[in-house]
């Protein structure tokens, strides 16, 4: 895993061609790492960073199923 890419190809692109391990972000930590990123390198943070995502249930389709439903 030592050699292993973060395959977010705004942070990492010159590594990736030659990588033979790619971890693929989801859209959570693309979001957030897409925001963050020139901050970061800007060196503009100044704390910690708390993410509060949120996702509502239309990924699963439209019609109401039970396992959507968990109020």
């Amino acid at each position: 895993l030592a050699e292993a890419v973060y395959g977010l190809t705004e942070t990492a692109r010159d590594s990736l061609p030659a990588a033979r391990l790619v971890a693929n972000p989801g859209c959570y930590p693309t979001s957030a790492l897409l925001a963050l990123y020139p901050l970061a390198r800007a060196d503009a943070l100044a704390g910690p960073v708390f993410i509060d995502a949120k996702s509502g249930v239309s990924g699963a389709g439209r019609a109401p199923k039970q396992h959507t439903h968990f109020v």
